[in-house]
């Protein structure tokens, strides 16, 4: 849809989403922490221009099973909070500077079916 800007803390205001995708724009900044409020089942925010490292706040959304942020300029190293996620199917995070090894938590990741 070629949106630009910065990803929307708003969101947040939308108790009943489930689904926030985001995919194939021109947004950039961090994630929200407003957004971990919700009870999302899609966080997708490939191919933008999002920035930081992944919050590990994200592991505290219970619900999530897709984590899809491909192709953006993540950095820094994937939060131990993130094996929490034990709803997680699919998880996407090739294209950034992400620095470390695999992480041992994937292995609580038991319904996961795309890494």
């Amino acid at each position: 849809m070629n949106l630009t800007g910065a990803l929307p803390s708003e969101f947040a205001n939308l108790t009943f989403l489930r689904e926030i995708d985001l995919s194939q724009n021109f947004l950039n900044g961090s994630i929200p922490t407003s957004w971990f409020s919700l009870s999302l089942v899609t966080l997708g925010v490939l191919g933008n221009n999002v920035v930081g490292t992944i919050p590990g706040e994200i592991g505290g959304i219970a619900t999530l099973e897709e984590l899809l942020g491909s192709a953006n300029n993540f950095t820094g190293t994937l939060p131990p909070e993130l094996g929490d996620l034990k709803s997680l199917t699919d998880f996407r995070i090739d294209g950034n500077r992400i620095s470390e090894k695999i992480p041992d938590f994937i292995g609580n990741w038991i319904n996961i079916t795309r890494l």
